[in-house]
Protein backbone atom coordinates (compact mmCIF):
# COMPACT_ATOMS: atom_id res chain seq x y z
CA UNK A 1 0.00 0.00 0.00
CA UNK A 2 2.21 2.76 -1.30
CA UNK A 3 1.38 6.40 -1.18
CA UNK A 4 3.45 10.01 -2.28
CA UNK A 5 4.43 12.04 0.94
CA UNK A 6 5.16 15.60 0.36
CA UNK A 7 6.83 18.11 2.58
CA UNK A 8 5.34 22.06 2.99
CA UNK A 9 5.83 25.10 4.85
CA UNK A 10 2.21 25.80 6.40
CA UNK A 11 1.55 28.40 3.34
CA UNK A 12 2.45 25.80 0.84
CA UNK A 13 0.51 22.62 2.21
CA UNK A 14 -2.79 24.91 2.74
CA UNK A 15 -2.89 25.78 -1.32
CA UNK A 16 -1.57 21.84 -1.97
CA UNK A 17 -4.69 20.53 0.27
CA UNK A 18 -7.55 22.48 -1.04
CA UNK A 19 -6.15 21.29 -4.60
CA UNK A 20 -6.38 17.71 -3.30
CA UNK A 21 -9.67 18.16 -2.21
CA UNK A 22 -11.37 19.72 -4.97
CA UNK A 23 -9.86 16.76 -7.04
CA UNK A 24 -11.88 14.32 -4.97
CA UNK A 25 -8.60 13.39 -2.40
CA UNK A 26 -8.61 13.01 0.55
CA UNK A 27 -5.07 13.27 1.70
CA UNK A 28 -3.64 11.90 5.61
CA UNK A 29 -1.84 15.24 7.21
CA UNK A 30 0.79 14.57 10.21
CA UNK A 31 2.60 17.60 11.18
CA UNK A 32 6.53 16.72 11.31
CA UNK A 33 9.28 17.69 13.86
CA UNK A 34 13.00 19.47 13.46
CA UNK A 35 13.78 16.32 12.78
CA UNK A 36 12.23 15.98 9.51
CA UNK A 37 12.70 19.48 8.64
CA UNK A 38 16.67 19.22 9.21
CA UNK A 39 16.67 16.19 6.66
CA UNK A 40 14.90 18.23 3.92
CA UNK A 41 17.23 21.00 4.75
CA UNK A 42 14.24 23.63 5.38
CA UNK A 43 14.25 26.73 7.76
CA UNK A 44 13.65 24.91 10.98
CA UNK A 45 11.69 28.27 12.06
CA UNK A 46 8.99 27.31 9.70
CA UNK A 47 6.23 24.80 10.44
CA UNK A 48 6.38 21.97 8.00
CA UNK A 49 3.62 19.17 7.20
CA UNK A 50 3.74 16.00 6.03
CA UNK A 51 0.81 14.85 3.51
CA UNK A 52 0.28 11.14 2.45
CA UNK A 53 -2.12 10.26 -0.57
CA UNK A 54 -2.85 6.69 -0.67
CA UNK A 55 -1.85 5.79 -4.63
CA UNK A 56 -5.25 3.89 -4.54
CA UNK A 57 -7.53 6.78 -4.15
CA UNK A 58 -6.33 8.86 -6.40
CA UNK A 59 -9.66 8.69 -8.66
CA UNK A 60 -6.99 9.53 -11.76
CA UNK A 61 -5.64 12.56 -10.34
CA UNK A 62 -1.85 11.29 -9.76
CA UNK A 63 -0.82 13.92 -12.78
CA UNK A 64 -2.22 16.47 -11.11
CA UNK A 65 -0.23 15.92 -7.97
CA UNK A 66 3.11 15.68 -10.17
CA UNK A 67 2.43 18.60 -12.51
CA UNK A 68 2.22 20.72 -9.30
CA UNK A 69 4.98 18.88 -6.82
CA UNK A 70 7.45 19.94 -10.20
CA UNK A 71 6.57 23.36 -10.12
CA UNK A 72 8.38 26.15 -8.75
CA UNK A 73 5.94 26.24 -5.81
CA UNK A 74 5.99 22.70 -5.11
CA UNK A 75 7.60 20.79 -2.71
CA UNK A 76 10.02 17.62 -1.97
CA UNK A 77 8.29 14.15 -3.04
CA UNK A 78 9.11 10.61 -0.82
CA UNK A 79 7.78 7.40 -1.96
CA UNK A 80 7.05 5.88 1.51
CA UNK A 81 4.39 3.25 3.48
CA UNK A 82 1.17 4.94 3.64
CA UNK A 83 1.33 3.45 7.57
CA UNK A 84 4.41 5.16 8.35
CA UNK A 85 1.88 8.01 9.34
CA UNK A 86 0.78 5.52 12.25
CA UNK A 87 2.53 4.10 15.32
CA UNK A 88 2.26 0.69 16.45
CA UNK A 89 -0.29 1.24 19.09
CA UNK A 90 -2.77 2.70 16.68
CA UNK A 91 -2.38 -0.36 14.17
CA UNK A 92 -2.97 -2.53 17.35
CA UNK A 93 -6.17 -0.76 18.06
CA UNK A 94 -7.63 -0.72 13.85
CA UNK A 95 -6.92 -4.20 13.96
CA UNK A 96 -8.89 -4.70 17.47
CA UNK A 97 -11.62 -1.63 16.41
CA UNK A 98 -11.43 -1.39 12.64
CA UNK A 99 -10.86 2.23 13.74
CA UNK A 100 -8.65 2.90 10.39
CA UNK A 101 -9.13 2.73 6.91
CA UNK A 102 -7.47 -0.97 5.16
CA UNK A 103 -7.67 -4.53 5.58
CA UNK A 104 -6.36 -6.28 8.95
CA UNK A 105 -4.75 -8.44 7.25
CA UNK A 106 -2.27 -5.24 6.03
CA UNK A 107 -1.86 -4.09 9.51
CA UNK A 108 -0.73 -7.42 10.63
CA UNK A 109 1.69 -7.33 7.36
CA UNK A 110 2.73 -3.93 8.48
CA UNK A 111 3.33 -4.88 11.90
CA UNK A 112 5.28 -7.81 10.87
CA UNK A 113 7.61 -5.37 8.82
CA UNK A 114 8.17 -3.69 12.10
CA UNK A 115 9.18 -7.11 13.48
CA UNK A 116 5.99 -8.64 15.50
CA UNK A 117 5.45 -11.68 15.56
CA UNK A 118 1.73 -12.85 14.88
CA UNK A 119 2.20 -14.17 18.40
CA UNK A 120 3.44 -10.77 19.90
CA UNK A 121 0.49 -9.05 18.37
CA UNK A 122 -1.88 -10.90 19.76
CA UNK A 123 0.08 -10.97 23.51
CA UNK A 124 -0.51 -6.82 22.54
CA UNK A 125 -4.25 -7.04 21.79
CA UNK A 126 -4.92 -8.58 24.57
CA UNK A 127 -2.88 -6.43 26.78
CA UNK A 128 -4.99 -3.69 25.48
CA UNK A 129 -8.02 -5.47 25.86
CA UNK A 130 -7.53 -5.59 29.59
CA UNK A 131 -6.31 -2.21 30.27
CA UNK A 132 -9.50 -0.65 27.94
CA UNK A 133 -11.65 -3.29 30.86
CA UNK A 134 -10.02 -2.13 33.90
CA UNK A 135 -10.34 1.37 32.97
CA UNK A 136 -14.16 0.81 32.19
CA UNK A 137 -14.44 -1.54 35.22
CA UNK A 138 -12.84 1.73 37.41
CA UNK A 139 -15.00 4.16 36.01
CA UNK A 140 -18.02 1.82 36.62
CA UNK A 141 -17.00 1.99 40.42
CA UNK A 142 -16.33 5.53 40.97
CA UNK A 143 -19.85 6.05 39.27
CA UNK A 144 -20.91 3.58 41.93
CA UNK A 145 -19.26 5.35 44.94
CA UNK A 146 -20.51 8.18 43.77
CA UNK A 147 -24.07 7.11 43.14
CA UNK A 148 -24.46 5.36 47.01
CA UNK A 149 -22.39 8.85 48.31
CA UNK A 150 -25.87 10.37 47.17
CA UNK A 151 -28.14 7.89 48.03
CA UNK A 152 -26.36 7.81 51.61
CA UNK A 153 -26.64 11.54 51.96
CA UNK A 154 -30.25 11.76 50.84
CA UNK A 155 -31.34 9.13 53.46
CA UNK A 156 -28.98 10.33 56.29
CA UNK A 157 -30.58 13.95 56.12
CA UNK A 158 -34.19 12.65 56.21
CA UNK A 159 -33.63 10.42 59.47
CA UNK A 160 -31.98 13.43 60.91
CA UNK A 161 -34.58 15.35 59.94
CA UNK A 162 -37.05 13.32 61.22
CA UNK A 163 -35.76 12.08 64.46
CA UNK A 164 -34.97 15.66 65.28
CA UNK A 165 -38.36 17.01 64.37
CA UNK A 166 -40.16 14.54 66.53
CA UNK A 167 -37.29 14.79 69.23
CA UNK A 168 -37.94 19.06 69.48
CA UNK A 169 -41.88 17.61 69.83
CA UNK A 170 -41.86 14.84 72.67
CA UNK A 171 -38.72 16.77 74.03
CA UNK A 172 -39.06 20.56 73.93
CA UNK A 173 -36.41 23.09 75.05
CA UNK A 174 -37.25 24.28 78.60
CA UNK A 175 -34.40 26.56 78.83
CA UNK A 176 -35.09 30.09 79.93
CA UNK A 177 -35.45 32.23 77.04
CA UNK A 178 -36.71 29.43 75.08
CA UNK A 179 -40.75 28.41 74.80
CA UNK A 180 -41.88 25.14 75.28
CA UNK A 181 -41.40 24.03 71.53
CA UNK A 182 -37.99 25.61 69.93
CA UNK A 183 -39.42 26.90 66.54
CA UNK A 184 -36.12 26.81 65.25
CA UNK A 185 -35.80 23.56 65.73
CA UNK A 186 -38.56 22.88 64.40
CA UNK A 187 -37.17 24.60 61.22
CA UNK A 188 -34.06 22.59 60.91
CA UNK A 189 -35.67 19.12 61.05
CA UNK A 190 -38.15 20.37 58.16
CA UNK A 191 -34.76 22.06 56.00
CA UNK A 192 -32.68 18.73 56.70
CA UNK A 193 -35.94 16.19 55.38
CA UNK A 194 -36.12 18.59 52.22
CA UNK A 195 -32.42 18.96 51.47
CA UNK A 196 -32.77 15.01 51.82
CA UNK A 197 -35.61 14.62 49.52
CA UNK A 198 -34.01 16.78 46.81
CA UNK A 199 -30.62 14.51 47.53
CA UNK A 200 -32.65 11.71 46.86
CA UNK A 201 -34.38 13.23 43.75
CA UNK A 202 -31.12 13.82 42.21
CA UNK A 203 -29.68 10.39 42.46
CA UNK A 204 -32.82 9.32 41.24
CA UNK A 205 -32.40 11.31 38.24
CA UNK A 206 -28.90 10.66 37.67
CA UNK A 207 -29.42 6.74 37.75
CA UNK A 208 -32.17 7.02 35.59
CA UNK A 209 -29.49 8.85 32.81
CA UNK A 210 -27.05 6.61 32.93
CA UNK A 211 -29.40 3.04 33.18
Amino acid sequence: MQGVWTAFGTKEASVFIDLLHRNGITPHIKEENAEWKAHLNLDTGSKIIKVCVDSFKMQGAQNIIEEYLNSEEGAVEISENLFDIFTDDELMYAILFNSLEGTTNSFYKELNKRGWTDASIEMKKEEIIKSLYIKERGSDFALFIGFMGVLAGGVVGIVMGVILFFAGKKHPITREGFSKYDKLTDKYAKLMIASGGLVLLGFIILYAKNN
